[in-house]
């Protein structure tokens, strides 16, 4: 969530391409490489992250070339798009904000523990009206 309070800057798309990896009797992996350069106040930094996950970990390998070609056509070389900066450390940006759905796993659960609770409360009092 912190991504959305970023400053949303115009970035410059400098790399994006396939990395391949492969051993001896093991189906080849690939992921998304990307650079990416911008400004901020006054400033020039590159960055290569994607979202914020890819600060922890980089970007996942996995063993679709497709998936990867699709991020190739939405970030082309040389495509001008937007990059959000961290104000607080300008070198950490980001292309894409990262998921809500962490946030909405916590209450989805909570509404079936609601509900049972109030169920439970309906059949005592059905119970203790008897």
């Amino acid at each position: 969530m912190d991504t959305r309070k970023w400053v949303e800057t115009p970035c410059l798309v400098v790399q994006s391409e396939v990395e391949k990896r492969s051993a001896k009797h093991i189906a080849p992996e690939y992921r998304w490489l990307v650079t990416y350069t911008y400004q901020y106040e006054g400033k020039h930094y590159t960055s290569a992250l994607f979202k914020p996950i890819d600060e922890e970990r980089g970007q996942r390998w996995g063993k679709s070339i497709e998936k990867v070609k699709k991020r190739i056509e939405e970030y082309p070389i040389d495509l001008q798009t937007t990059c959000y900066v961290n104000p607080d450390e300008p070198e950490l940006a980001v292309l894409e904000h990262d998921t809500k759905a962490a946030g909405y796993s916590i209450w989805f659960p909570a509404l079936f523990s609601i509900g049972g609770i109030g169920m439970m409360v309906g059949a005592v009092r059905g119970a203790a009206k008897k």
